[in-house]
């Protein structure tokens, strides 16, 4: 994927070397780049009391009042500048120290120094806003140099302000009491409304638990140049630009210049998931698809989809060690180039047997839903996994493939770690969306929201990645591009929805193809 279209995602060493080098090979005071980052952070929060309806209060002809939490180190001297710009900008400010001010150093004593010249109220206790006023609080107490628990002190002053009901917080660079290297949470913080990225984004603002706490996350341009940041060996971006480009066909292309998906799953009980997943793969750009199910689940594919063809397996309720033959045949026969199983397939003997055997069949897979169930049962398995195929686990399945409950508190390092062991491409679902690749590059797609929440949808993504995987992508593009596709289809289909917001799995499907302009 070009890089140019992705946005950088830094840890706390990345994020301090970027400001060292600043300081030490391009000659750029810390002074400098703290005065730039005060004044880029108090124009982004002027700029949100005219658009940010649970700042402005206009109704009431009310201004914000500012509380600036302020620490005693560089994100705290930030917050000090800021403090200082709103002060000229005619805002009513208060700061509010969390350390002794005869302890200060550098360049945060020179900016404490410059907010009491202008006689800017400086208090060294917490304490509750005045009611009725509309009150913004500014936390600055600790930024990405943040490591590990949360001092008493700080501490102190986190709880205060937490527990007061509906505070309106702007976290500078991040909440404090995250780690910024993960999405781990040290202490539980102040949940911010917005949270202004200082120079990039870090992990934290991306993996999720810690990325519930930081509201909307806007990245600031602090003067750090980009061959700085270029020079971090990043290897873990973030998404979140709606363009989407897939690959060109050639002039002469035909039905099998596109690939061949075969779909397999489906049961009694759930015959329509894998019919989603293949009318999904056709409308991803899949030239043809053929569904893969028992007998039982046949009714869906040839009463609504007539573009699919059929491989049944008779006199089954399931699919079994047999389905591995005619998955076999398909591929010599109808050149199928891969092969997406688990939706709807059931969990049992059956199912465990064809699972088994397709993952001795050489060409790239995705593995979704029931067979990452089968997985998670027989973790034997995992090891015939490629780096070809590709898992899609929500965050539930991933903490049974992995056997680790606490998998989804360390979603990237957890992650990484299961796909250096067992090498594949993994798509773990959620929140920002990661996508993990064996040779240790990592995707946040930030584009996926609350209305892919529905039953089917991931039947949908499956066949997204599956078409995008059969013309030729190969197996982490085809999945970065397969979320982006299903995340930019779902909001296109709230876009038509009328009353509810809410949509169907088809709804999403119908999203997808041709642009109609």
């Amino acid at each position: 994927m070009k890089k140019s279209t992705l946005l950088p995602v830094l840890d706390a060493a990345q994020s301090g070397a970027c400001d060292k080098m600043m300081s030490e090979t391009y000659h750029i005071p810390v002074r400098v780049l703290m005065e730039q980052a005060g004044k880029a952070l108090a124009d982004s929060i002027l700029q949100l009391e005219q658009q940010e309806e649970r700042i402005k209060d206009y109704a009431r002809g009310l201004i914000p009042e500012y509380f600036v939490l302020c620490g005693g180190g560089n994100n705290g001297g930030d917050g000090l500048v800021l403090a200082r710009h709103l002060f000229l900008n005619d805002r009513k400010v208060t700061v509010f120290l969390a350390a002794d001010s005869d302890e200060l150093k550098n360049e945060p004593l020179e900016c404490f120094k410059a907010v009491k010249s202008l006689g800017i109220p400086i208090e060294t206790a917490p304490r509750y806003p005045e009611k009725g006023n509309t009150t913004i609080i500014i936390d600055a107490l600790l930024g990405s140099g943040t490591k590990g628990f949360l001092r008493p002190e700080i501490l102190s002053w986190v709880d205060f302000y937490r527990t007061i009901p509906d505070t309106k917080v702007i976290a500078v660079d991040l909440p404090s009491g995250l780690d910024p290297s993960s999405g781990q949470i040290w202490n539980e913080p102040i949940p911010a409304i917005h949270t202004l990225a200082l120079n990039t984004l870090k992990i934290c603002h991306l993996a999720t638990p810690a990325a519930n706490y930081c509201g909307k996350v806007q990245i600031l341009d602090i003067g750090i140049y980009q061959r700085v940041v270029e020079q971090q060996s990043v290897s873990v971006f973030a998404d979140n630009n709606e363009n989407l480009e897939l690959p060109v066909p050639p002039d002469f292309a035909h039905k099998y210049s596109y690939g061949h998906v075969l779909v397999a799953g489906g049961c009694r009980a759930m015959p329509g998931a894998p019919a989603l997943a293949a009318i999904a793969a056709l409308k991803a750009g899949a030239g043809l698809c053929t569904g893969l199910v028992p007998e039982s689940a046949r009714v869906e594919f040839f009463n609504r989809w007539p573009e699919i063809m059929m491989a049944e397996l008779p006199d089954a309720d399931f699919l079994d060690e047999r389905a591995v033959i005619l998955a076999e045949e398909k591929i010599r026969t109808k050149k199928v180039n891969v092969i997406a199983a688990g939706p709807g397939m059931g969990v049992n003997k059956e199912t465990h047997a064809f699972i088994k055997g397709i993952l001795e069949i050489k060409i790239p897979k995705i593995l979704d839903a029931d067979a990452l169930n089968i997985l998670s049962e027989h973790k034997e398995l995992l090891k015939h996994l490629s780096p070809d195929d590709i898992l899609t686990p929500h965050e539930g399945e991933f903490a049974r493939l992995t056997g680790n409950q606490e998998a989804i508190n360390r979603r990237l390092e957890t992650a990484l770690e299961f796909v250096q062991q067992y090498p594949c491409v993994l798509v773990l679902k959620g929140k920002n969306t990661l996508i993990v690749a064996p040779t240790g590059e990592a995707h946040f797609c930030m584009l996926p929201g609350p209305e892919l929440a529905t039953a089917g949808s991931g039947d949908v993504l499956t066949g997204c990645i599956a078409g995008l995987l059969a013309r030729g992508l190969n197996s982490f593009e085809a999945a970065c591009k397969g979320v982006k596709l299903h995340a930019l289809a779902g909001k296109l289909a709230v876009k038509k929805a009328i009353h509810t917001g809410r949509i169907s799995a088809e709804d999403i499907i119908a999203c997808i193809g041709p642009s109609p302009d």
